[in-house]
């Protein structure tokens, strides 16, 4: 009975959290690889991967843990995490790129822990969301988007299915704890508080809000902020339309050097080559 309550309790705050995360699909493709397809050494992107393989191997370095990538498996590659992939021969596979995040930059699949690497039990059917997903990009139409969202959360709760509450208990928890630092964060990424106000937001020491704050997130308050602050950097450059000074002054960075060496560090490129690598939406 205790357990059912837990449970019951988590999928309400989850439920609360998934209504606050905003779904959108920026590419889906079908491609036939080869050696060609590669990334090397690991960067990081601001969107999710979804890869289905068709034919053909590859592999995928995340994590520090090599994931294979085999005929009949789907593979979700978490966005803001560092990867390299590639293939030796051919492999032909269906592929998305997705964002799924809150206002306050939480991305669904860093705060939920699930499987990243399944054999769906109906291949035939996570195809079709895919197909559907692909032929349906062009169309604006209010039908089609709906359609999409659809096919995307049927192939989104396949990696679902394997949640287990009890593991995601603390994570969930943390969302409504971290609140109130997590929207001053997101308020303004060119003046980002300090790690002693977000101590004094949570009436808290500052080192026990530090320590807390990384037991929970994974990175520093600092390390987080320009976790943030690089990852609006990219989608910004990835679009091309603005000057890199004017970016790095929105965005809080000294001058363009300052932003330029910030944002290789962080992602194994320059703006300039970054622009360039996504230009060709490598799957």
């Amino acid at each position: 009975m205790e357990k059912y309550y837990i449970n019951m309790y988590f999928y309400d705050i989850m439920e609360s959290f998934l209504n606050r995360i905003n779904f959108k699909i920026d590419i889906a493709a079908h491609s036939e690889l080869g050696p060609e397809w590669h990334r090397s050494p690991a960067s990081s992107d601001p969107f999710n991967r979804i890869y289905y393989i068709e034919s053909g191997e590859g592999f995928l370095k995340h994590a520090g843990k090599l994931r294979t990538l085999k005929p009949g498996g789907l593979h979700l590659i978490p966005a803001n995490s560092k990867v390299s992939f590639g293939c030796k021969r051919k492999i032909i596979i269906d592929w998305m790129h997705f964002s799924a995040s809150t206002a306050e930059g939480l991305e669904l699949f860093q705060i939920l822990d699930c499987k990243l690497d399944i054999r769906p039990e109906n291949p035939r059917k996570i195809r079709a969301d895919l197909s559907s997903i692909r032929k349906t990009m062009s169309d604006k139409s209010l039908a089609a988007a709906l359609l999409r969202q659809s096919n995307l959360f049927s192939i989104l709760a396949c990696f679902a299915s394997n949640v287990q509450p009890g593991e995601n208990m603390a994570k969930m928890e943390s969302l409504r704890r971290f609140a109130v630092v997590l929207k001053l964060i997101e308020a303004d990424a060119a003046n980002p508080p300090s790690v002693p106000m977000m101590a004094k937001k949570m009436k808290m020491a500052t080192a026990s809000f530090s320590r807390l704050f990384k037991a929970h997130f994974g990175k520093s308050p600092s390390r987080f902020i320009m976790a943030r602050r690089i990852a609006s950097a990219e989608k910004l450059v990835e679009e091309g339309e603005r000057k890199l000074e004017d970016i790095a002054s929105d965005l809080g960075f000294s001058d363009s050097f300052h932003l330029s060496k910030s944002f290789k560090q962080w992602t194994g490129l320059s703006p300039r080559d970054y622009r360039q690598t996504k230009f060709a939406k490598l799957p």
